[in-house]
């Protein structure tokens, strides 16, 4: 907001291609946007300090979507070996489970014989 409380715009902000609002007019042939973009001191996308800017933008988006694939990676390893431990769980608890009802078996068996 400025001083009179309005509402303030880029008119010189970056799409993802670099492209800015004068771009995009220009594209269109849209002479009154052009214009009107023009009068509140809009760039082109190929203005030198815009230029940099994009690079920057693009390196700091690099970056985050490097970040963001390490995370789901780092993410995707844990689920696979919780998984790995929950079924190794699993066949754990099922082995045991089989131990337990030998014992049994075998318990009763000797019960029954030492009567």
């Amino acid at each position: 907001r400025n001083e009179a409380g309005e509402r303030m715009v880029n008119v010189n902000a970056l799409d993802r291609y670099g492209h800015t609002p004068l771009d995009d007019a220009i594209r269109h042939r849209s002479t009154v946007m052009q214009s009107m973009l023009q009068r509140h001191d809009a760039k082109n996308g190929s203005h030198p300090e815009l230029k940099e800017q994009f690079v920057v933008e693009q390196e700091k988006a690099k970056e985050a979507a490097k970040e963001s694939a390490r995370a789901l990676a780092k993410d995707a390893l844990f689920r696979t070996q919780e998984m790995v431990l929950v079924r190794y769980a699993a066949t754990v608890t099922k082995v045991l489970n089989e131990i337990n009802d030998n014992v049994r078996e075998h318990t009763h068996v000797f019960h029954q014989s030492a009567k």
